[in-house]
């Protein structure tokens, strides 16, 4: 009988195809937050609006996320991913040409929908990149060490920029506490997606991944909607002064609860791999 023909793709050449992709859905994203002040001022966009502009591309893509997965694992994850690059495609294309802030906030809603199903491969290609990158440090610090460190120098690191905010502060004065907020981020992201794998088998991998990053942009869109609540609650306006004087009490709003987060984390398991134990030798018969 033939056997079936199997097309061996390197490692990593799927890695790069799976990557690029991604990495442009995810710099959209941070462009897209960047551009905020333009959206308000080339479309007229309200802060609520503005607030939608991010929120929805991050509730359709929590939302589709694990449909994404469950249909990958029926009719192919290559299947799923090319058709989440066409969406996410159009939808930018969409975004771009927008002239109403509720087209831009359709367009981002779409947008979200391409990135869930664009994220079906990585997840299962998170074993082979996730754990060379912890597994240098894991064996001895373990999960907990470095998520606590992470959050903590988040909550470092939104303070001081609740310190240096100032209506007339130089760039150049933020970047220390953002270079630390990075640094945070990378300590988090890491270990969390390893603990998060550490006790699952292979073909759960994708759901597990899938739940974790589901809950992680519930939380974005909840942390926009609260931070955005604190700061129109304190009186902020889309002016330099407005904005400074209430995005203060937003970011100490934040910085809590990544404190707290810090703390919660004390309580995780330490994530510590148990050395490999050693078989002992057999007794060996000896004849007299």
């Amino acid at each position: 009988m033939s056997q079936p023909f199997t097309r061996r793709v390197p490692i990593w050449l799927a890695i790069v195809a799976s990557s690029l992709p991604v990495f442009m859905a995810t710099l959209d994203d941070l462009v897209v937050t960047g551009a905020l002040p333009v959206v308000n001022r080339d479309l007229g966009a309200c802060i609520e609006e503005l607030q939608w502009v991010i929120n929805a591309y991050s509730l359709s893509f929590a939302t589709f996320m694990l449909m994404a997965v469950a249909i990958g694992d029926r009719f192919g994850r290559r299947t799923v991913f090319l058709a989440g690059i066409a969406i996410f495609t159009v939808a930018s294309a969409l975004a771009g040409l927008s002239t109403e802030p509720w087209q831009l906030i359709t367009a981002r809603a779409i947008q979200g929908v391409g990135a869930a199903a664009l994220m079906t491969i990585p997840w299962t290609l998170a074993p082979m990149v996730v754990a060379p990158l912890t597994g240098l440090l894991s064996p001895r610090t373990g999960t907990r060490l470095p998520i606590v460190l992470g959050f903590s120098f988040l909550a470092i690191a939104m303070g001081w920029l609740a310190v240096e905010m100032s209506a007339t502060v130089a760039y150049i004065d933020l970047v220390p506490a953002f270079l630390l907020a990075g640094v945070g981020m990378g300590l988090v992201f890491v270990p969390s997606s390893t603990a998060v794998l550490a006790n699952m088998v292979p073909n759960d991998h994708a759901k597990a991944t899938g739940t974790n990053s589901t809950l992680r942009e519930i939380g974005v869109a909840l942390g926009v909607a609260v931070l955005t609540a604190a700061s129109t609650g304190a009186g902020g306006e889309l002016t330099a002064a407005g904005y400074v004087g209430a995005v203060v009490p937003a970011i100490v709003v934040g910085a809590s609860v990544l404190a707290l987060a810090a703390l919660i984390g004390l309580t995780l398991p330490h994530g510590r791999r148990a050395p490999a134990a050693t078989p002992a030798p057999e007794p060996v018969a000896l004849s007299v």
